[in-house]
């Protein structure tokens, strides 16, 4: 009977492993942990759909490029990096084995700079870093995979 008992109660510790997807929203965070997306330094970021005073707007305003309709949960932050200015960044906290990260791209637009670097920090070591010079077009890009990477340690 102890013999039988030993790998059977390996095989049910096996069987609830399983891998999930989870979703970390830039406006919502993590639905199942609660975790927020931490936006710095404070002051340099903005929402989005209800910014006023940001260069690339929702296409519900006179000024609109973004189809909100096309981004996910209908948000996003918007934010500019001046030279002399604070390092603009984003901090996600999450356990996994991979990671994807998708992003609005904005190619030109009149009166505004549109060039987009993104370095990615995994652990406090660079891992990564998306360029993306406008193309002269005004077509927003939608859901970019801007970081892949599905070979991380748990």
């Amino acid at each position: 009977m102890r013999a039988l008992l030993i790998p059977l109660l390996a095989t049910s510790l096996v069987a609830l492993a399983k891998l999930v997807n989870r979703t970390i929203d830039d406006e919502y965070g993590d639905l199942h942990t609660g975790l927020m997306p931490e936006y710095e330094p404070k002051g340099y970021w903005a929402l989005g759909p209800t910014c006023i005073t940001c260069g690339i707007h929702a296409d519900t305003s006179p000024l609109g490029v973004v189809d909100i309709d096309r981004v996910h949960n209908q948000t996003w932050h918007d934010a500019t990096y001046h030279n002399g200015s604070p390092i603009i960044n984003i901090t996600v906290k999450f356990t996994g084995r991979a990671l994807y990260v998708y992003n609005l791209i904005a190619n030109t637009v009149p009166d505004v700079s549109t060039p987009t670097v993104l370095d990615f920090i995994l652990d406090g070591v660079h891992a990564d870093t998306y360029t993306h010079l406008p193309d002269g077009s005004m077509d927003v890009l939608y859901d970019v995979p801007v970081y892949v990477n599905s070979s991380l340690k748990h």
